[in-house]
């Protein structure tokens, strides 16, 4: 596991502060502007690109303290607003995974629900481009596909072989996993 303390924001290197713990992921957002950290201790930053690096939310808290563990993975919802304040498009919203199995969907100020299914960690969640669906792949060697706007399941994936460790779609019907098979 490696620790981020900075990062790359051209012409030259920005500090990330404060320095997050020990890192397992970092995403951006579909404008670039945000920058999504998960890690150990339940951690999930939010930082702003604009106009310097900087931390807008330390959402640990919103993570139950039941599942005092590490995030995995998190990806922000494409069809939610780029502003993580409130505006007329509405607010960022994003998903988590975690190492009990759980997805939690975030806003930055709240959480707005969490997704059960897998009976293991974690390894990636994905939307689609349009954000109506929310994939989720796990060491259980699935991958759970839920109605982003209902959290309602829609799908149950398995045929690997092992760990399913990244899930991306390719438009909006298309799938690709891969796993330790």
């Amino acid at each position: 596991m490696s620790t981020l303390t900075s990062i790359y924001v051209s012409p030259s290197i920005s500090p990330l502060v404060p320095p997050p713990p020990s890192l397992w992921s970092c995403c951006v957002n579909k404008s670039s502007t945000l920058l999504l950290c998960t890690g150990t201790s339940s951690t999930v930053l939010l930082y702003s690109f604009s106009p310097d690096v900087s931390l807008l939310a330390d959402l640990t808290s919103l993570i139950p303290s039941s599942e005092n563990n590490t995030i995995r993975c998190g990806s922000f919802d494409p069809s939610s607003s780029s502003s993580p304040s409130p505006s007329s498009s509405g607010l960022c919203r994003f998903a988590v995974g975690s190492f009990s199995g759980a997805v939690h969907l975030l806003t930055p100020d709240a959480r707005l629900g969490t997704l059960e299914g897998p009976s293991s960690e974690i390894k990636s969640v994905a939307y689609t481009p349009s954000g109506t669906l929310l994939a989720a792949t796990s060491r259980d060697k699935s991958c759970w596909i839920w109605e982003a706007s209902t959290s309602d399941p829609v799908a149950v994936l398995q045929g690997h072989g092992g760990d399913v460790k990244c899930c991306l779609f390719l438009g909006e019907v298309k799938l690709a996993t891969g796993g330790y098979d």
